[in-house]
């Protein structure tokens, strides 16, 4: 209502007491209003617990799995062509949008199916990262390919709104036509990097304390995990200035979406590993987005086209490749 806002049902937010304090304090520091957008989520506090909690991070696969030289064979780096971009414009699953009426339940095969995240245990480590939270994608892909079972999923938060798979779509599109090319790519993976934010770099220092007393200045030190404490002496009496780092962290975020987009990554690469293996290769490394292989007797077993695309492995409808080549060399 402060930034010109009104009472249209689209414009209201269900929030707690704890959080709606928190959020106004927000945005006394701010000194602006916090806009609620469709793509961003908040959370209740046992719904936030879990979402900062590591077993709910997402987390690229750099892995070298064969420490083997093979001296005789070329290593070729196959990459995912324009990954996160890609998945985004073109997956089929729409992304969760959290609310404060969201909250984990047990899980229930013949009910839970929205997107969400799954409490799964399993000691699979990829494409899963053993026991941990996973968005949908995931959790279906897992199920597909025989990875988990139902019995492995043992609670959920299911998201009441969601955002279209192909809500960024059109954003994309006009990137494509007004942007460089170079700088295209870049733009995409910011854009994508921004849903979820470094809070380590939204963080500004506040006082604690100014006392005489060391004694005193140690211990608030220690009780606010303060990051320094300035010594000064005035009329050539000692003083203690304690300070503190507070982290700007929003009410609402949009890291669920890239929770979800690292995740259906994973998933990708575990696919491309399954391809390689199928056609005899041996896999040296996982880094992200790409995998480095060699093949029996140097012998490529995959087609390419002129820009080094491995034809008949596509995004879309037999239109937008998935994998090329992106250099070959000794390990």
């Amino acid at each position: 209502m402060a930034a010109n806002g009104t009472n249209n049902i689209n414009n209201l937010q269900p929030l707690c007491k704890s959080c709606h304090k928190q959020k106004t304090k927000q945005e006394r520091q701010d000194g602006e209003y916090v806009r609620i957008i469709d793509t961003e989520s908040s959370y209740n506090n046992e719904v936030k617990n879990i979402m900062q909690d590591p077993l709910s991070f997402s987390y690229a696969f750099i892995e070298p799995l064969n420490k083997k030289i093979y001296k005789k064979l070329t290593n070729y780096h196959i990459d995912i062509n324009k990954c996160r971009k890609n998945i985004l414009y073109y997956s089929e699953y729409d992304y969760p949008v959290f609310t404060v009426m969201d909250s984990p339940v047990i899980y229930n095969k013949d009910i839970h199916n929205l997107p969400g995240i799954y409490y799964i245990e399993s000691k699979n480590y990829f494409p899963l990262r053993c026991n941990g939270w996973y968005y949908l994608p995931m959790v279906e892909y897992c199920l597909e390919n025989n990875i988990i079972t139902h019995d492995n999923i043992k609670y959920t938060v299911q998201a009441q709104l969601t955002v279209k798979c192909d809500y960024y779509n059109n954003f994309i599109d006009k990137w494509y036509n007004e942007l460089p090319e170079d700088l295209v790519k870049l733009s995409i993976n910011s854009m994508i990097g921004n849903f979820k934010p470094n809070v380590e770099k939204h963080v500004f220092t506040t006082s604690v304390c100014i006392t005489t007393d060391s004694r005193e200045a140690m211990y608030q030190n220690i009780k606010n995990n303060s990051t320094f404490i300035k010594h000064f002496d005035v009329n050539e009496k000692d003083f203690y200035h304690v300070f503190k780092d507070v982290y700007n962290i929003k009410m609402e975020t949009e890291a669920p979406i890239y929770e979800q987009i690292v995740q259906i990554e994973n998933s990708e690469l575990h696919k491309l590993k399954l391809i390689i293996e199928s056609h005899g290769g041996n896999i040296l490394e996982l880094c992200t987005n790409k995998i480095i292989c060699n093949f029996p007797d140097n012998i490529f077993p995959f087609e390419l086209d002129e820009n080094y695309n491995l034809k008949n492995y596509y995004f879309d409808d037999n239109t937008v490749l998935k994998y090329k080549i992106e250099h070959k060399d000794n390990r």
